[in-house]
């Protein structure tokens, strides 16, 4: 068990000797080494997370958060972002021949 305290949705860092995951609103952050043995080191709080998906106890399967590979930088989703109602969608039908319309590619 890597958090004492409760915790949840784990991602591993890039380079595998960190840890991270949701505790309540608080995003944290555990150093582990994998050989010999599984060891974790004591969990510090990165930042508050609230007000974002996942905060103070709100889970949902995918935790809602991703970790750059630099693991310094995170992907969260804002709550009033995720819970805002829309009653307009918008399809966009053959976007790649849009792009290469817009964007052509250089012919050599």
């Amino acid at each position: 068990m890597v958090s004492t305290e409760g915790g949840g949705y784990p991602l591993w860092a890039r380079n595998g000797g960190e840890l991270f995951f949701r505790s309540e609103d608080k995003m944290m952050s555990a150093p582990v080494e994998t050989y010999p043995t599984f060891k974790a080191g004591t969990p510090r709080v990165l930042f508050q997370a609230g007000g974002y998906l996942g905060a103070g106890g709100s889970y949902v399967a995918s935790g809602n958060y991703d970790v750059a590979p630099d693991g310094q930088h995170f992907l969260m989703i804002k709550e009033k972002d995720a819970l805002a109602s829309s009653k307009e969608v918008s399809m966009v039908l053959h976007w790649t021949d849009e792009l290469k319309r817009i964007a052509p590619v250089a012919k050599k």
